[in-house]
């Protein structure tokens, strides 16, 4: 994401940042979107009005509404560990493991 350029205090508990989400939103293919959604929990129904809203918009920005519609939902509650889940559940654990390696333990012992 940022190379480790600047060292935040993350882990996998910290609320999930707009500079994850956009990160995640420029990886995830379009056809994976609403998977996407749908494994953060969003309802399909609630999926379609974004889609609908933003219609004339690009694939990326219908996800990015999307995501931010979700942490808007959650607050602090959408977290780095729900978003990792989610993108593994739709088969993208390269992208889980990109936000992974951004994460420095806050006293959690290292798995070997």
């Amino acid at each position: 994401l940022t190379g480790r350029t600047t060292q935040k205090a993350f882990n996998m508990d910290s609320p999930v940042t707009e500079e994850q989400l956009n990160y995640v939103v420029r990886k995830v293919r379009p056809q994976e979107s609403k998977d996407l959604l749908r494994q953060l929990g969003l309802k399909d129904v609630e999926i379609e009005h974004v889609f609908a809203d933003n219609e004339k918009e690009t694939s990326k920005e219908k996800l990015w509404q999307g995501v931010l519609k979700y942490k808007e939902m959650k607050g602090s509650a959408f977290t780095v560990r729900l978003l990792v889940d989610a993108l593994e559940a739709i088969g993208r654990k390269d992208v889980a493991e990109d936000l992974r390696a951004e994460m420095i333990p806050l006293g959690e012992d290292k798995v070997k």
